[in-house]
């Protein structure tokens, strides 16, 4: 019983360690973007998204790619996700409160 504890124990903070590594590289690499960057740029510095939407705004096509910035072990949520928004295939900025403003609320989600 003390091994599989033990297991657990060791699993978890490897775990912990690997969130770590990849929300502050994720952080860090925001930092280096540009408005108005092609999401092919994006995606070549920093991957995969963890998730992404999509949606048709006022025209315009609005992807919305998240990415890990935070790392919550005993809590893995949305909270710990950064929105990364493009218009139309170009960076139009990062952050919750763009997403709030550009998709949320223009989209009627809100």
């Amino acid at each position: 019983m003390k091994k599989v504890l033990l297991f657990c124990a060791v699993l978890l903070l490897c775990g912990g360690c690997a969130c770590a590594k990849t929300a502050k590289k994720n952080n860090e690499m925001m930092l280096l973007f540009n408005i108005g960057q092609p999401k092919e740029d994006i995606m070549k510095a920093m991957g995969k998204p963890v998730k992404n939407e999509k949606y048709t705004i006022g025209g315009s096509e609005v992807d919305v790619w998240y990415y890990r910035t935070d790392c919550d072990l005993w809590d893995w949520d949305d909270d710990d996700l950064t929105p990364m928004v493009f218009r139309d295939n170009k960076l139009i900025g990062w952050g919750s409160d763009l997403y709030l403003r550009e998709v949320e609320y223009k989209s009627g989600l809100k």
